[in-house]
């Protein structure tokens, strides 16, 4: 609102500013008025990149709560998995707030985790969703 010309929003009027700037990159409209102090970088050789360029195998497991967080972000923003990477998703329970179902999904999490250490897998990445969820419940 403050720096795009075309803001119809709200009555406002515009100040005048010598520049804008934002700590990470909204959009890409956004840059034609705002400077993005951390530009988004190219991640190379994640560890999932290079456990693949090893020609290992790799297993990443996490409820959906925190799926991404073992998957896209780990693998530096990319969603599609790496060479030898299987992955696998228990869904999070649908209650108002965890705290109603503290156990989530960690018994599933927990039969797939060993079910992919008796398969052999060279890394497996899992992410216990509940402890951080029911945490932030109070």
């Amino acid at each position: 609102a403050i720096g795009a010309d075309d803001f119809d929003g709200f009555a406002r009027e515009k100040p005048v500013l010598s520049a804008l700037l934002g700590m990470v990159e909204y959009s890409t409209r956004h840059n034609d008025f705002m400077t993005t102090a951390y530009p988004k970088r190219d991640i190379v050789n994640t560890l999932g990149a290079w456990v693949a360029k090893q020609g290992l195998t790799q297993f990443r497991l996490a409820e959906t709560e925190k799926y991404p967080h073992v998957t896209f972000f780990l693998n530096g923003g990319k969603e599609e998995p790496e060479v030898g990477e299987d992955r696998f998703m228990p869904k999070s329970p649908k209650v108002a707030t965890y705290d109603l179902q503290p156990e989530m999904s960690a018994p599933e999490v927990t039969e797939k985790f060993v079910e992919a250490i008796g398969k052999g897998y060279d890394l497996i990445v899992t992410n216990y969703a509940n402890p951080d969820m029911v945490g932030h419940t109070g």
